[in-house]
């Protein structure tokens, strides 16, 4: 149960940095065009 807990809080971070980069990606697009 406590892995899963982990599983869990991982894949969050995960996405929360994944959604990140997407947030710099578009600055960079937006600053270039």
């Amino acid at each position: 149960q406590l892995f899963e807990h982990y599983n869990q809080n991982a894949s969050t971070r995960l996405i929360i940095d994944y959604l990140g980069l997407i947030k710099i990606s578009i600055q960079l697009l937006g600053l270039n065009i």
